[in-house]
C-alpha cells in the first residue's frame, strides 16, 4: 500500500518497449487467484482494450523537469539552474535550503549525478502544472 505517484517509463518509451501494461495491484491480486487455463483464456479484444486503457493513461501524465548544478563552497549551493548561470550564486542559500521550498512547489527529486570534483547535478521532476481554467 503505497502514496507514491506513478511515474511514466522514460526508458521503456526510448527502447520502444511502450506495449507492456502498467501493473496494478489488482492485475497481480487476479493473477495469483487464476490458474494458468483461466488466465490464457482470456481473449484477444479485453488484452487490447487493457493495453489501449493503459497507453491513454500514460500519455495523459505529462511531466516538467529542472535540473540544478550545484558547487561545493562552504557548502552546497546552486551554480546552475536549467543551465542559466545564477548571479552571486556563492552568497546564494545552501541546497538543503532551497529544498524544502521545492518539495512545497511540487518538485520531486529524480536523481544526483556526479559530475566533477566539487560539483553535482540534481534533478527534480513534477506533473505539469495546468492552468487553472476561469469561471
Amino acid at each position: 500500500m503505497s502514496n507514491r505517484k506513478e511515474t511514466p517509463d522514460l526508458l521503456g518509451e526510448l527502447l520502444g518497449e511502450t506495449e507492456r501494461p502498467a501493473r496494478t495491484r489488482e492485475a497481480v491480486a487476479g493473477t495469483s487467484a487464476q490458474s494458468p487455463a483461466q488466465s490464457s483464456s482470456k481473449s484477444a479484444g479485453q488484452r487490447s482494450t487493457r493495453k489501449a486503457a493503459s497507453r491513454a493513461t500514460q500519455s495523459r501524465a505529462t511531466w516538467e523537469y529542472l535540473e540544478l548544478i550545484v558547487r561545493d563552497f562552504r557548502g552546497w549551493r546552486v551554480r546552475y539552474l536549467n543551465g542559466d548561470k545564477v548571479r552571486n550564486w556563492k552568497d546564494g542559500p545552501l541546497l538543503s535550503e532551497r529544498l524544502a521550498d521545492l518539495g512545497a512547489d511540487g518538485w520531486e527529486m529524480a536523481g544526483v549525478l556526479d559530475t566533477g570534483r566539487f560539483e553535482r547535478a540534481v534533478y527534480f521532476k513534477r506533473m505539469q502544472q495546468t492552468p487553472k481554467e476561469s469561471e
